[in-house]
């Protein structure tokens, strides 16, 4: 019953590495995360009772993907398939999940998508990433959280 978003920006280096393949290294700025994350509070009733209500808290972080590599399959072509996955740091503003986790989370992704090539070394992404974020069993508990995200991404200068 999560939710998840977030926002970034990518930097990229190419290497020409086959005629059929370039692989490209990536990192990952992302200023902008939310999470909607259920969870259960337990309130006292009286001697021996108690109620369990569940809420859905939402928290936000920052944070930087900075070793992420990228295949594009057709490099020659418009259209080039391309799958990839990174690893990453993610700062929160509260513990989470919850208050037994910790503000510093970690994930790993990947994914799949194309990239649609445009004139003037311009060019728009469309994705998917599966995302697994955890604090890496930091905190008291580590329940990890999966997300699969959509995306669409545009490249302002490409090689």
């Amino acid at each position: 019953d999560a939710q998840y978003g977030m926002a970034g920006l990518r930097f990229s280096r190419r290497w020409n590495t086959a005629s059929w393949v370039n692989i490209k290294y990536t990192v990952d700025f992302i200023p902008v995360v939310i999470l909607s994350y259920p969870d259960q509070v337990v309130t006292p009733t009286g001697p021996g009772t108690v109620r369990i209500d569940r809420v859905n808290r939402t928290r936000y972080a920052y944070g930087v993907s900075p070793f992420g590599l990228q295949a594009n399959l057709r490099p020659r072509k418009k259209v080039q398939p391309f799958i990839g996955g990174s690893l990453a740091a993610f700062a929160y503003n509260k513990n989470t999940p919850n208050d037994l986790g910790r503000r510093l989370n970690f994930g790993t992704e990947f994914g799949a998508g194309i990239e649609y090539r445009l004139p003037k070394k311009r060019a728009v992404t469309f994705g998917y990433k599966f995302y697994h974020i955890s604090n890496a069993s930091q905190g008291e508990i580590n329940p990890g959280y999966d997300a699969q995200l959509f995306y669409i991404g545009y490249t302002f200068r490409g090689r």
